[in-house]
């Protein structure tokens, strides 16, 4: 057999393989009602509290819903401005920071799943993520 033709045959499969890990493993939302906190920290370092109550399984629902987010267009749901302010990375490197609990979100705000009692914080910040 031709070296390219298992190569291909290989990488085919690699690929078929972590896309069946993604969807097997990926946050699932949870139907129900859920009590959350919201915080927005904007950019003065003034904050916003939001205490919400939902039947959404994911946070970009509740988000929307709430006309706190604006995405960029075209870019899912890259966060653009929250609460009405915008985070602009070309003036000072500026960008909403997610977390959930305190700790940084390794998924966007449309795969986050409602949890009751999480603490989710939108933070418009230059901080190094790292």
């Amino acid at each position: 057999m031709n070296k390219k033709i298992l190569w291909v045959i290989i990488a085919v499969l690699l690929v078929a393989a972590l896309a069946a890990v993604y969807f097997l493993t990926k946050p699932a939302g949870t139907e129900g009602s859920k009590s959350f906190t919201v915080e927005i920290i904007h950019k003065d370092g003034s904050e916003k509290k939001l205490t919400l109550q939902s039947d959404a399984e994911f946070l970009n629902e509740v988000l929307e819903a709430e006309s706190l987010v604006e995405y960029f267009e075209g870019q899912g749901c890259y966060i653009k401005s929250v609460d009405g302010e915008e985070a602009i990375y070309e003036d000072g490197g500026y960008y909403w920071s997610f977390s959930v609990n305190g700790q940084l979100a390794m998924v966007g705000v449309d795969e986050t799943p409602l949890v009751d009692g999480d603490v989710y914080t939108l933070k418009n910040t230059n901080e190094s993520m790292f």
